[in-house]
């Protein structure tokens, strides 16, 4: 195999699609989209921290003071009746007013009144006057135990990281599965077009293979590489822009520091998604060659979009056993392995070696993939304007010399 020529082909074909309109909305609007949607809440939170809230006590238990919040000072302005608080937020003079209903003390009834919902700095501060108003007479290390009754802390075994409770946890927990949602949408965004491509390929170059001697498997493995490279790169983009998002979440929480990444997550969704994308790509240009005609190499392609996205419906019973032998068998299977095993990292610790197996046995699978198209190409080449029939595929598989078309 000449792998100048492989390249050459692979980046002619990269450069024809880049520059498509298709590519440029889907890759960089949708995107933006995201970014934008992260970065609303940020530009339209104009409420004041120090904001004012009104209290109404029915109940006559909590104590006359007017405490104010920990980490978010808030104030709070006293109100006989729910007509002068109501009264109150008309004006603007408070944002909102809780009312302590009688029966707290037996039944805990609260009702809130605002024109929005109290954001968390507010929500903290209310249930601190609760609080110190129920106690007043508590020592503060008690009030601060109550409203934190517990400090969890999560530890990524294999990593041996300490997660902050919140968005460390989530971004650990979610990321693998976003990756493997990520993996079966670029599957099925992308593979209606492979087919086509190789069948334009087997259409208009016939002729030109013969002149420049190019051997079908560099010609399909240039194709493969290009429009896998054009998928890495849209990836590639989206999850740049994810990660501004989620910089934005971050930043407006107002943590500070930089959040614990899992890397390694990253790293085996790369090992794992591109020779899974290219084994998908060698099964729609193979469904190309063998259809009669482009439209219905995008037709029967559909089909392969449907097993693409097939290990979705296995997730619930991964989910119950992920390290069981039945979800462990599946995580290495090709056609599956890209999407089980990220989806098995967000559930349980698994084993390296599982891992690796099911990256070796997806490159294997995508070199015999490859070497299978290029010898069914050849087959139809040679039969220009003919299908292959069932005979022809077999005896195309069965070729040991493949040569030059």
């Amino acid at each position: 195999m000449n792998f100048r020529k492989l390249w050459l082909v692979a980046r002619t074909t990269y450069l024809g699609q880049v520059r498509s309109t298709t590519f440029l909305v889907m890759t960089f609007v949708l995107p933006l989209i995201v970014v934008v949607v992260a970065a609303v809440p940020i530009l339209l939170d104009e409420r004041d921290s120090a904001a004012t809230y009104g209290l109404v006590d029915l109940s006559g238990a909590l104590d006359p003071s007017t405490p104010v919040s920990g980490e978010e000072e808030i104030s709070l302005q006293r109100y006989d009746t729910e007509a002068d608080a109501e009264q109150a937020r008309v004006a603007g003079t408070v944002e909102g007013y809780l009312v302590v209903a009688a029966d707290y003390l037996a039944e805990g009834t609260l009702a809130y009144h605002g024109a929005e919902a109290p954001d968390p700095s507010a929500m903290e501060g209310l249930e601190r006057a609760l609080r110190y108003g129920l106690a007043p007479e508590a020592p503060p290390w008690l009030h601060e135990r109550l409203a934190e009754p517990a400090i969890w802390q999560y530890e990524a075994l294999a990593k041996g990281a300490r997660l902050d409770d919140g968005f460390e946890v989530t971004l650990w927990a979610m990321a693998p599965i976003a990756l493997s949602v990520l993996f079966a949408l670029m599957l099925t965004t992308t593979l209606n077009g492979i087919a086509p491509a190789i069948m334009r390929e087997r259409e208009e170059r016939s002729m030109e293979m013969v002149l420049t001697s190019l051997r079908p498997v560099e010609l399909v493995g240039g194709k493969l590489l290009g429009l896998s490279l054009l998928t890495i790169t849209q990836a590639g983009i989206w999850l740049l822009a994810a990660a501004v998002a989620l910089a934005l979440v971050w930043i407006n929480q107002g943590t500070g520091g930089w959040p614990d990444v899992p890397w390694h997550v990253l790293g085996w969704a790369v090992m794992l998604c591109v020779p899974g994308y290219l084994l998908y790509g060698s099964l729609a240009a193979g469904l190309g060659v063998i259809s009669g005609g482009r439209e219905q190499a995008r037709q029967i392609t559909g089909l392969l979009a449907i097993l693409a996205v097939s290990p979705i419906w296995m997730l619930t019973s991964v989910m119950k056993a992920p390290l069981s032998p039945a979800s462990t068998i599946l995580s290495v299977i090709p056609t599956f392995a890209p999407v089980l095993a990220l989806f098995r990292m967000s559930m349980a610790e698994v084993p390296p070696w599982q891992l690796w197996l099911a990256a070796v046995l997806l490159w294997v699978s995508v070199a015999l993939a490859i070497a299978a198209v290029a010898r069914l190409f050849r087959a139809s080449a040679l039969l220009y304007g003919q299908i292959l029939s069932p005979r022809g595929i077999l005896s195309a598989l069965g070729t040991r010399k493949e040569g030059a078309a």
